[in-house]
């Protein structure tokens, strides 16, 4: 019972951990996926090339997945739905420009050790939490904001 009242107390930030772990996980999968592929190709832009596609990967993955399981919005109508994406692809391209431009300015400061086979993956784990961090901010302040109920509105006391 204590596990199930913690489970509903905490259900956001549980549901958001998920969220992270497995959108983390499709994002690092998607750069060691790119990273492999372009490694004759393109050596002078892998890193950069990889990150980006592996952005634009998880973005697709990470709204359905936070709209849907994490602040459980519902959209009415087709304005609000496409207010709500084009709010998370505002914040996602925020955090995606600290990404895309912080990850290469990591490795050229020296985090370019290569981890479990993957060139510059410890500057990719850095980058990853201070994205993370914003994205949960970015989202329950901005894109997935609850709407105040009809008998709630600004300036009524309940």
């Amino acid at each position: 019972m204590e596990t199930r009242l913690f489970f509903q107390k905490n259900k956001q930030y549980i549901m958001y951990a998920v969220a992270g772990i497995l959108s983390t996980l499709v994002n690092w999968i998607a750069y060691a996926c790119c990273m492999n592929i372009l490694s004759d190709e393109m050596p002078d832009y892998q890193i950069t090339v990889s990150n980006s596609l592996a952005w634009i990967i998880t973005l697709a993955f990470s709204y359905v997945f936070y709209k849907n399981w994490v602040f459980e919005s519902k959209t009415n109508n087709c304005h609000d739905l496409i207010r709500e994406m084009l709010s998370f692809t505002g914040a996602r391209l925020i955090t995606g420009v600290i990404e895309v431009f912080g990850l290469p300015l990591l490795v050229s400061m020296g985090m370019d050790s290569t981890v479990l086979g993957v060139k510059g993956l410890a500057a990719k784990i850095w980058i990853t939490l201070i994205v993370t961090v914003l994205n949960y901010v970015l989202s329950k302040r901005f894109v997935f904001r609850t709407q105040l109920a009809p008998s709630r509105k600004a300036g009524q006391l309940s």
